[in-house]
C-alpha cells in the first residue's frame, strides 16, 4: 500500500490528501477524547480509515488496492459483505475481467493468509457461531433500555420496529440488501446505453448505499457504530466536488 501511495500522481493526491488528513485528525480526536464517553474507547476510526482507502481505490479503479482494502474492511466489520457479490457481478457484467481477476485473487489471497489459515481453520465453530451469539446478546442490550430505544439518543430504524419486531426488521433489511443493489446494477446498465458512466463514482455510490442499508437496520444501534457510515460519506462528496462536471453519468 505504501509503495502505491508513493507512486500516485498529483491528480490523485488532490483527492487523497484531504481524506488522509481528515482521517488522521479523527483518529487522534477519538483516542484523545477528554470526556469519558465511549467515543474515546471505540475502534470505529480504524474501520473508517479502511473504508476511506477502499473508496479511494474504487474512485481510481485500482484493482490491487481495491483487493487490499476489501480484505481490511471484511476483517474489521462485516458491513461490506452484502455488497461484495454485487460488486464482483458488476465487474463481470461490465466485462472488466482483468480488474475482476486481480481484485478477487488479491482479496481472497490476503483473506486466506491473514484469517483463514491462521485462525479460521483452527476454530471454525467459533466464527460460524458468531451470528448465534450476536442474536443471544440482543435481549440483554435491549433490556438495558427497558426494551424501548425511543428514550435514548440513537440512530437507525431499530427503535421504529421495537424489540418484538426485530425478526421483521431483519427480513426487511435482507430484502433491501438484495433489492437495492440489484436496482443499482440495473440502473447502471440502463443508463450506460445512452450515457457515459463514471465507473469509479458509481462503485462508490453503490458501496455507500449498501452501508446505508446495513447500519440503518442494525439491531444493536449503539451510536458509535454510525461513525463509519457517516465518515465514509466524505470521500464520495469530495470526489463529486473535485469533478462536478463529471457526476455519475453524462
Amino acid at each position: 500500500m505504501l509503495f502505491y501511495l508513493a507512486r500516485i500522481n498529483r491528480r490523485q493526491l488532490v483527492f487523497l490528501a484531504p481524506v488522509l488528513l481528515f482521517m488522521i485528525f479523527m483518529m487522534v480526536k477519538f483516542y484523545t477524547w477528554e470526556d469519558e464517553t465511549y467515543y474515546r474507547f471505540t475502534e470505529e476510526a480504524i474501520p473508517a480509515f479502511f473504508y476511506f482507502i477502499l473508496f479511494f481505490a474504487l474512485m481510481y479503479q485500482n484493482a490491487w488496492l481495491t483487493g487490499v482494502a476489501i480484505t481490511l474492511c471484511v476483517l474489521s466489520r462485516f458491513s461490506i459483505v452484502s455488497f461484495l457479490p454485487f460488486f464482483f457481478l458488476w465487474l463481470l457484467l461490465n466485462k472488466d475481467f482483468k480488474r475482476f481477476a486481480k481484485t478477487s485473487v488479491i482479496s481472497f489471497g490476503l483473506l486466506l493468509v491473514m484469517f483463514i489459515i491462521p485462525f479460521f481453520i483452527h476454530s471454525p465453530q467459533f466464527f460460524l457461531g458468531i451470528p448465534t451469539r450476536y442474536a443471544a446478546n440482543l435481549e440483554a442490550v435491549w433490556r438495558n433500555y427497558d426494551y424501548d430505544l425511543k428514550s435514548i439518543s440513537t440512530l437507525g430504524l431499530a427503535y421504529v420496529f421495537g424489540y418484538s419486531h426485530l425478526t421483521l426488521m431483519s427480513i426487511v433489511s435482507l430484502i433491501l440488501q438484495i433489492a437495492l443493489p440489484c436496482a443499482w446494477l440495473w440502473l447502471f446498465f440502463f443508463l450506460k446505453k445512452k450515457h457515459v458512466i463514471n465507473n469509479g463514482l458509481w462503485a462508490m455510490a453503490g458501496l455507500k448505499l449498501s452501508l446505508l442499508i446495513f447500519y440503518n437496520f442494525i439491531a444493536m444501534p449503539y451510536i458509535y457504530l454510525f461513525v463509519v457510515p457517516t465518515l465514509v460519506s466524505y470521500p464520495l462528496l469530495l470526489a463529486v466536488a473535485k469533478e462536478p462536471e463529471v457526476g455519475l453519468a453524462n
